[in-house]
């Protein structure tokens, strides 16, 4: 069980919430985008960031997993579904489509605890694990028909990559109709992030 005990937008009246989630002796900050501080104050019936000071989130989910499941629930119910966490073949079929696409996987629809759980045996230090890269791989070759194709790199500074305080794995996506696109993958919230090579000037 968290309580909240700050909350506040990051502007000052409106847009994305910086809030401070306590419970027992740990105090963790929760950052939320717009459109979640959004549904995450009407999920408390909560006009301002101050009006859900003192709340209480009762959930034994990480404070940044709880806020976000809040988030989804309080989306889903809004257009009359309910949501259910995807299966971890779910989730890796997500990623491989979007790269099988060229396009930066957006799994913000998942809860952040799912997406974790479904990377993190998958992914260490030193790269994959269990052939899980290899199984990706040989993924987006198939849904792309064979236009595009993942490889890891060996050294990711080189294109502007690393600096990942824990398990990722770097690379570079292929794809006939696109310039290379480097990207890197690891067990968080947002597992795949994109950086394009800048324009040719």
């Amino acid at each position: 069980m968290w309580k909240i005990t700050d909350a506040e937008f990051e502007n000052g009246t409106s847009g994305a919430l910086q809030m401070s989630f306590e419970r027992l002796h740990s105090r963790i900050s929760v950052y939320l985008d717009e459109q979640g501080a959004a549904f995450f104050l009407r999920s408390f019936k909560a006009e301002h960031p101050a009006d859900l000071v003192g709340k209480v989130v009762d959930s034994d989910l990480y404070a940044t997993d709880a806020a976000n499941w809040i988030v989804l629930q309080q989306q889903h119910g809004e257009t009359g579904s309910v949501y259910a966490s995807p299966s971890k073949a779910q989730i890796f079929e997500m990623i491989a489509l979007y790269l099988s696409m060229g396009i930066e996987p957006d799994l913000s629809m998942i809860d952040s605890k799912s997406v974790t759980e479904a990377l993190m045996p998958n992914i260490q230090l030193s790269g994959s694990r269990n052939g899980w890269f290899e199984r990706l791989a040989a993924r987006v070759v198939t849904l792309s028909e064979g236009n595009a194709s993942i490889h890891q790199i060996d050294d990711p500074k080189v294109h502007g990559l690393g600096g990942i305080m824990g398990p990722a794995i770097y690379c570079e996506l292929r794809r006939m109709d696109l310039p290379t696109i480097y990207l890197s993958i690891g067990p968080y919230s947002k597992p795949v992030r994109f950086k394009r090579p800048p324009r040719a000037t």
